[in-house]
C-alpha cells in the first residue's frame, strides 16, 4: 500500500511539472477553499439582531392578557376620575366668578344648588379622599354663605355668639367687632371670608392635578 501511495504522488507531481496549468488550477482551489468557509462579514451582527427580535417577540406574547386588560382598564378608570375633578373644579370656578359678581340671594342660592347637584355626580367617580374632601369643603362654604345672607338679609351683619353666626365665626375666623355686651360680624366681612376659604379649597384642587 505505502508502495502504491508513492507511486502516486510521484505520478501527481510529474503531471504538475509538465502541465504547469494544472499547478495553478490547484494552487487557485486552495486559495479560494478558506474564503469559501468563512462568514460574510456582518453574519453574527445580522443573528444577533434576528435573536433579539426572536427574543422580543417571545415575551410580548408572554404577556398575560387578563393583566393587560387590567392594566387598560386601570389606566381608564384614572381618565374618567381626572375628567370628573375637571368638571367639578370648573364648576366651583363658576361660583367663584359669581361671588365677585352683584346678583340677589335668590340668584346666588340657585347658583349654588345647581353647582352642588353637579359637583355630586362627579364625586361619583372620584375616589382619591383627599380630593373629595376638598372639593366637598369648597362646596360647602359657598353654601354657609347662603346661611349668613339669609342671617343678614334684614340687618348688614349677623352676631357672633347666637346661631348660626357663632358656629360660622368659630368654623371661618370671622373677624368680629363689638364689646362686652355682644360681637357682630359685618355683611362684607362674613361672605367675603367664607368664600375667601372656598377658593383656598378650590385652588388646593387645582394644585393636587395640576391645574
Amino acid at each position: 500500500m505505502k508502495r502504491l501511495r508513492l507511486v502516486r504522488l510521484v505520478v501527481l507531481f510529474s503531471a504538475m511539472m509538465v502541465c504547469p496549468s494544472l499547478l495553478s488550477a490547484l494552487r487557485l482551489a486552495v486559495g479560494r477553499a478558506p474564503a469559501a468557509t468563512r462568514e460574510p462579514r456582518g453574519a453574527d451582527r445580522a443573528r444577533f439582531a434576528t435573536g433579539a427580535k426572536m427574543q422580543s417577540d417571545s415575551n410580548t406574547s408572554s404577556i398575560d392578557p387578563a393583566k393587560a386588560e387590567e392594566a387598560k382598564s386601570i389606566s381608564e378608570t384614572k381618565s374618567e376620575e381626572i375628567a370628573a375633578v375637571e368638571r367639578a373644579l370648573a364648576a366651583l370656578k363658576k361660583l367663584e366668578k359669581a361671588a365677585n359678581e352683584k346678583m340677589t340671594l335668590r340668584e346666588y342660592n340657585s347658583k349654588v344648588n345647581d353647582v352642588k347637584a353637579e359637583v355630586s355626580e362627579c364625586l361619583r367617580r372620584v375616589s382619591p379622599r383627599e380630593l373629595r374632601k376638598e372639593i366637598g369643603l369648597a362646596v360647602e362654604a359657598y353654601a354657609d354663605a347662603i346661611t349668613a345672607w339669609e342671617e343678614m338679609i334684614r340687618y348688614d351683619f349677623m352676631s357672633a355668639d347666637y346661631e348660626p353666626g357663632s358656629s360660622l365665626q368659630k368654623k371661618y375666623s370671622i373677624p368680629t367687632s363689638g364689646d362686652a355686651t355682644g360681637r357682630i360680624m359685618a355683611r362684607g366681612a362674613v361672605l367675603s371670608t367664607i368664600w375667601k376659604v372656598a377658593r383656598k379649597h378650590t385652588d388646593k384642587v387645582s394644585s393636587i392635578i395640576g391645574k
